[in-house]
C-alpha cells in the first residue's frame, strides 16, 4: 500500500487526529512537523483538509542511520519518479527538510541539478531561509504545476523521501475569511478549524450537518463547500440573517447552490431542539456554542471560574438537546471555553456533561503518538479564551 507524509499545520494534535478521523487508522508514526499514512489515495483529501498544509507521496524509505547517503540511496534512485509527467525541459524544483535531517540541502541540491542536467534538463531551485519551502511559496511560484517539491523527512522509525502532490491554498481559505459580507473577527470561528471540526464529526458527503449555534455561518459555510446538507439554528434574528447573507455570498463566490435558505436557517434555541426536530434525525452537529464575554486580558483563577460556572446550564442543557436528536452513533465536535492561568488549563468538564446526556467523549488521537493529548485545544499565545474541542458520540441503546 502506498505511502503520505502530511506536513501538519499550527496544531500538530489538531492535524493528526483530522487525518485519523478521514482516514479511519493511527499513523505509521506523527511528530511535531509531519505524519506518515499508509492508504490508497491521498490526492483528493487535500481539498477536505483544513490542518495539513502539504501531502506527499513516499517514493523511498530508508533506515534513520541512512540519512548521509540520501543522494545515493534516495534521490539518484528515484529521480525519474521525481520528473515523471513533464514534457518540457525547463523545471523549478522546491526542498523541504524535516525532522532534523543531517544531510547538506547544498549537496542534495547540487546532485538533483547534475541528475537533471544528465536527462537534457534545465531546473532551478527555490532558496529558503528556513530550511523548507512553506505551502504559500508553493502555491505563489506554481512549482507543483512548472516542476516538482522533494520532500525529505527524518522520523524515528524511517527517513523518508516524498514528492508533493497537492498543496493547501492558503488564499482561498482567507477569501473565504475576509472577503465574505458579514465578519466578526474576534468571535468567529476560522473556516480553517470549521473544516477540522466538520472532519472529526465523521459526516460524509451529503449527510446533514447541523450547527445550533452557527453565528454568522463559517461552519455551514465550510460544509456546504464538503458537500454536506446543512441546518442552522441561532436564537438572534441578527445572527440568522448574517448566516443567510454570507451563504448566498458562498454560492454566488462558488457557482453553487444551497437549497430552502429560508427553511435550513432558522431561529430556535438550541435548549430547546427536540421541539423542533425529530429525534435521530441529525447526521452530525458541529458547533461553538456562546464561549462567555470576551476580555481584554486572561484572567485570573477566580474569574474563569466564575465564566465556567455561569456556562455550565446553557452547555448542559445544550448538549442533552443535541444528542437527542443526533441519529444513534452520530457525533457532536463542539467547542467549549478553557483558560490558562499559570500554566494550568481551566475548562468545563465535558466527558462528565457527555456521561449525564447520553453521550460519551472519544479520543480522537488514540493510538497515535499524541493519544495523550486529550481534549484537543486550538489557540495561540495572543487569545485570552481559548477554544478546547471535544468529539462526542451518541451512545446507542
Amino acid at each position: 500500500m502506498p505511502q503520505f507524509v502530511f506536513i501538519h499545520g499550527k496544531n500538530p494534535a489538531l492535524s493528526v487526529a483530522e487525518l485519523m478521523a478521514l482516514t479511519g487508522k493511527p499513523p505509521i508514526e506523527a511528530n511535531a512537523e509531519f505524519s506518515v499514512f499508509d492508504i490508497f489515495e491521498a490526492k483528493d483529501l487535500m481539498g477536505r483538509l483544513g490542518g495539513t498544509l502539504k501531502v506527499a507521496q513516499v517514493v523511498s524509505i530508508l533506515d534513520t542511520d541512512a540519512s548521509q547517503s540520501i543522494v545515493d540511496n534516495a534521490i539518484k534512485k528515484h529521480f525519474p519518479d521525481l520528473i515523471r509527467g513533464f514534457t518540457y525541459n525547463k523545471l523549478t524544483f522546491g526542498l523541504s527538510l524535516y525532522g532534523g535531517v543531517g544531510a547538506g540541502r547544498e549537496s542534495i541540491e547540487h546532485a538533483i541539478k547534475q541528475l537533471a542536467k544528465a536527462e537534457g534538463l534545465k531546473v532551478s531551485s527555490v532558496h529558503t531561509k528556513t530550511g523548507f519551502v512553506t505551502h504559500t511559496q508553493l502555491v505563489e511560484k506554481k512549482i507543483l504545476r512548472n516542476g516538482f517539491e522533494l520532500m525529505i523527512c527524518l522520523g524515528k522509525k524511517n527517513l523518508y523521501t516524498a514528492k508533493t502532490i497537492a498543496v493547501h491554498d492558503p488564499f482561498e481559505f482567507r477569501k473565504r475569511d475576509l472577503k465574505r459580507p458579514i465578519q466578526r473577527p474576534i468571535f468567529s470561528i476560522p473556516p480553517r478549524l470549521a473544516r477540522i471540526m466538520i472532519n472529526l464529526s465523521g459526516v460524509h458527503k451529503g449527510g446533514l450537518l447541523m450547527d445550533p449555534f452557527c453565528g454568522i455561518g463559517t461552519i455551514l459555510g465550510e460544509a456546504s463547500l464538503m458537500g454536506m446538507r446543512i441546518m442552522g439554528v441561532d436564537t438572534k434574528d441578527s445572527c440568522i440573517g448574517d448566516t443567510r447573507k454570507n451563504l448566498h455570498w458562498l454560492e454566488a463566490e462558488y457557482k453553487m447552490k444551497i437549497p430552502e435558505m429560508e427553511n435550513i436557517i432558522r431561529k430556535e434555541d438550541c435548549r430547546w431542539l427536540s421541539s423542533h426536530f425529530k429525534a435521530g434525525s441529525i447526521d452530525a452537529i458541529v458547533t461553538e456554542p456562546y464561549m462567555g464575554p470576551p476580555m481584554k486580558r486572561r484572567p485570573d483563577r477566580i474569574r474563569a471560574m466564575n465564566i465556567l460556572d455561569s456556562l455550565k446550564q446553557l452547555y448542559e442543557h445544550s448538549l442533552r438537546e443535541m444528542i437527542i436528536v443526533l441519529r444513534p452513533g452520530g457525533r457532536i465536535c463542539m467547542v467549549s471555553p478553557c483558560f490558562i492561568v499559570k500554566g494550568k488549563f481551566y475548562g468545563l468538564n465535558m466527558a462528565e456533561m457527555a456521561g449525564r446526556c447520553g453521550g460519551r467523549v472519544i479520543n480522537s488521537l488514540a493510538g497515535s503518538a499524541f493519544s495523550g493529548a486529550k481534549p484537543l485545544r486550538d489557540f495561540e499565545d495572543r487569545h485570552n479564551t481559548l477554544r478546547e474541542i471535544s468529539v462526542i458520540e451518541k451512545v446507542r441503546h
